[in-house]
C-alpha cells in the first residue's frame, strides 16, 4: 500500500530574531524620545494640581469670611494648630476669632490640605493668609510653587490682592515662563 508523505498543514507563526531585534530598536527609540517630555508634563500637571488646591483654599477661606462674617486664617502648619509660616506643610483654614494665629478650642477647622510632595518647593511672602469679615486683608500675599530642579518652565504663582482677590500667575510675553506680580519671570534658584 502506498502512503502519502506526512505534512504539516498548521503554520507556526512567531517573530523572527531579526525582527524582534527591529522591535526592540523602535521602542527603545520611541521610548528616549517621548519619555522626557512625558516627564514634564506630568511634572507640571502636578504643579498646576497643587496650585489649583491652594488657590480654592484661598477663595475658600475668602468666602466664608464674608458669608460668616468671622476673621478666617489659612496657613502652614505641622500639627494641625499652629501656623508656622513653613508652606511645605499642611494647610489649614479655620476661624481665628481671637486673632492668634493658633486654632483654638472654640475654634473650628474648616479645611485643610495635605502637605506639598518632595519634589516642590514653595516661598510665601507672608507666614500666613487672613481675612477680615468683609473678605479684605491687611497686606498682599504672594506664593511662589516650584520643581525640585529649578526649572523655571515649571513655575506658578498665586497673588492675593487687598481686597481678597486671587489671581494666577502666567506668562504674559510667551517666553514659556511665568510672571511675577511686576512682570519679571519666576527664577526658581531664589526659592
Amino acid at each position: 500500500m502506498y502512503r502519502l508523505p506526512v505534512t504539516f498543514s498548521q503554520k507556526i507563526n512567531g517573530f523572527t530574531l531579526l525582527e524582534l531585534l527591529i522591535t526592540i530598536s523602535i521602542a527603545v527609540i520611541v521610548t528616549t524620545i517621548v519619555q522626557p517630555s512625558a516627564q514634564k508634563v506630568l511634572q507640571q500637571s502636578r504643579i498646576t494640581a497643587n496650585i489649583n488646591q491652594m488657590s480654592g483654599l484661598i477663595r475658600f477661606a475668602r468666602t466664608h469670611a464674608i458669608t460668616q462674617l468671622s476673621d478666617i486664617t489659612l496657613c502652614p502648619s505641622n500639627n494641625m494648630k499652629t501656623c508656622d509660616g513653613n508652606w511645605r506643610h499642611h494647610l489649614i483654614v479655620f476661624e481665628d476669632l481671637n486673632d492668634n494665629q493658633v486654632l483654638d478650642n472654640q475654634e473650628r477647622l474648616l479645611a485643610s490640605a495635605q502637605a506639598l510632595s518632595e519634589g516642590h518647593k514653595i516661598k510665601g511672602s507672608r507666614r500666613l493668609i487672613s481675612f477680615k469679615h468683609t473678605g479684605s486683608m491687611a497686606s498682599p500675599a504672594s506664593l511662589i510653587l516650584c520643581h525640585r530642579n529649578n526649572e523655571n518652565t515649571l513655575a506658578r504663582g498665586i497673588y492675593v490682592s487687598l481686597q481678597g482677590r486671587v489671581r494666577l500667575t502666567k506668562d504674559s510675553n510667551h517666553d514659556g515662563i511665568h510672571e511675577t506680580s511686576p512682570g519679571e519671570n519666576i527664577d526658581c534658584s531664589t526659592i
